[in-house]
């Protein structure tokens, strides 16, 4: 769609103007100025893509190159003409602008959604709340994105200068987040965070969000490249299958939350276990080709008819 908003408009200017050089060169600092514009104002609910500048610019030069073709084509005779003395000099200073104020003012935020358009009015009136909910007060919102699914599902990718959010659509459940915490002045430098630190951290975050992954059995492991941080976890077992909920949260060093990863699912109703986990190790172990098991999880899933099962 990029792409063919700039076609018309570059192949219209080229036939008036006979300067496809100059159209092509316009255009695609037409599109940076507008990339800029949605990166530095704010509330307009439009994001500063890099992909929109690269799709646009390739309209602009496949709507130039089209008309300039039918143009030496069909009046061979014709003069193209080059650039401007004065207008390669003014595009050059515009697009320097450009660049230094999106070097100065634009925070560069990666984003994992393909396919993702932007949010409607109450998705993204839900991302904001989440937004005030989970990250600080001082976090300018950079994009509210909407990736479709199946029928009206989807979910909306809120992207911050403080973190991101990602979030279910329709039951409009953070699903996963990451936050940049705000410097405590005056607070000491840590390199670390211990076991019990964490878990108080990691309680105190779950009373506040997500006060129905209390019930499930909490475990600790270190991560970071030096075991600086610690990961949170909250699982749920029945008849020692792990169910399928799902609650993580990642404290780095200094006591804060780095990240976290949500799943609110209601517990399946099983079948009997037909198997020990012993079977289950000795039947891995025949699969890997006799390769050494060190530990076995029963985990529920839900086969094609939405039963609810058990694998190994």
């Amino acid at each position: 769609m990029n792409i063919t908003l700039f076609l018309p408009a570059a192949a219209a200017w080229t036939w008036l103007s006979r300067r496809p050089v100059s159209v092509a060169l316009a255009l695609v600092g037409l599109s940076a100025g507008i990339e800029a514009v949605q990166a530095v104002t704010p509330g307009m609910g439009r994001a500063c893509d890099s992909t929109d500048w690269l799709t646009n610019s390739t309209g602009a030069l496949i709507g130039t190159a089209a008309a300039a073709f039918v143009l030496w084509y069909r009046h061979r005779s014709t003069h193209l003409t080059r650039p401007g003395r004065s207008f390669v000099p003014a595009f050059s200073a515009a697009m320097i602008a450009i660049a230094a104020l999106c070097a100065t003012l634009v925070t560069p935020v990666m984003s994992d959604v393909a396919w993702a358009h932007d949010a409607s009015g109450p998705q993204r009136k839900t991302a904001l709340e989440a937004a005030r909910e989970f990250l600080p007060a001082t976090a300018h919102v950079v994009k509210v994105q909407f990736a479709p699914g199946p029928g009206d599902t989807g979910t909306v990718e809120l992207g911050t200068d403080k973190g991101s959010l990602l979030i279910d659509w329709l039951s409009r459940e953070v699903q996963s987040g990451m936050i940049d915490p705000e410097p405590e002045r005056g607070a000491p430098t840590q390199d670390h965070v211990s076991d019990e630190e964490a878990a108080k951290v990691a309680k105190r975050f779950i009373d506040d969000h997500f006060p129905w992954a209390l019930s499930a059995k909490q475990s600790i492991s270190r991560v970071g490249p030096h075991d600086e941080a610690r990961l949170v976890s909250w699982r749920r077992y029945k008849d020692d299958v792990m169910m399928p909920m799902r609650m993580d949260v990642v404290i780095r060093a200094g006591g804060h939350v780095a990240s976290f990863a949500a799943r609110h699912v209601m517990d399946l109703a099983l079948p009997k276990v037909r198997i020990s986990q012993g079977q289950d190790v000795d039947a891995a172990s025949v699969a890997l080709a006799g390769h050494q098991v060190a530990s076995s999880v029963l985990l529920a899933v839900r086969d094609e008819q939405g039963r609810g099962t058990r694998t190994g």
